[in-house]
């Protein structure tokens, strides 16, 4: 199964519509080199035919942009990291250290 850019646009607007209503403080933050361990690999058909890359950026970014058109509470912060980078990590972690303070 693959998310594609109609899916996404319609994650960003949702994401967004359902971290409006948050009751506290929000921080946004995106991985922009991939959302899981599968973009770093090939796509394959049930016959076993390369599809290409997993990883679709011009399609994260589409659901980036749906994010901030619908998104009034936050502002969003854009990585150039794969969700599973160390750097992501200490970003999240960083986040959600500002938010426990407040």
């Amino acid at each position: 199964m693959r998310t594609n850019a109609e899916e996404f646009e319609k994650l960003g607007r949702e994401f967004g519509h359902r971290l409006n209503a948050a009751k506290g403080p929000v921080r946004i933050l995106v991985p922009l080199e991939g959302f899981s361990e599968h973009t770093k690999r090939r796509a394959h058909d049930l016959a076993g035919d390369d599809k290409g890359p997993w990883k679709r950026p011009e399609e994260y970014q589409l659901f980036v942009n749906s994010l901030k058109t619908h998104l009034k509470t936050a502002p969003v912060d854009e990585f150039a990291l794969h969700i599973n980078h160390t750097a992501f990590a200490d970003a999240c972690v960083e986040a959600f250290v500002k938010i426990a303070k407040s």
